[in-house]
């Protein structure tokens, strides 16, 4: 019975490399507090707003690639200007681009059919000017700033 709870303490040791280390007490592990790190990685929530439209997203980065997933809502007055009057009051939206998040070129994917064209490139360690382009209606720049880590609401 003993050597049941070294293998289960030590197979949970070497499978919480994930999130904070658990420290053993009987046959429970109780999960330890997060210690704050002077490297710790920056927060990929986002959120930001242009005319009408504000959006919250989170990015994910992958080799050449950056995808973003996201919710978005419209003021009343539906001033979004560059194609977006056809937007819901309120939605999720995706992104997917290539590049990185300092700087990339892609597609937003609205839950109404909009599907503009999007380019940005970070201005600064926490801003990020995105710009929405159309055909017929011109441009949308729609700034960002980070979200600090304990400021992050999760995105379904």
């Amino acid at each position: 019975m003993m050597l049941l709870k070294i293998a289960i303490a030590v197979t949970t040791l070497a499978f919480a490399s994930q999130g904070p280390s658990p420290v053993i007490t009987g046959t429970h592990p109780v999960a330890r507090p997060a210690r704050a790190s002077a490297h710790a990685k920056p927060s990929n929530a986002w959120k930001g707003s242009s005319e009408d439209l504000s959006v919250e997203l989170l990015f994910e980065q992958g080799v050449d690639s950056i995808y973003a997933r996201g919710t978005y809502t419209v003021a009343p007055t539906k001033r979004v200007g560059c194609g977006g009057e056809t937007l819901y009051e309120s939605g999720r939206f995706t992104m997917r681009a290539a590049g990185t998040e300092r700087s990339f070129r892609g597609k937003l994917l609205f839950d109404s059919g909009w599907t503009p064209p999007v380019t940005a490139s970070r201005t600064s360690a926490n801003t990020i000017k995105v710009r929405i382009r159309s055909v017929d209606r011109g441009a949308c720049v729609l700034t960002l700033h980070r979200v600090p880590r304990n400021k992050i609401r999760p995105i379904h």
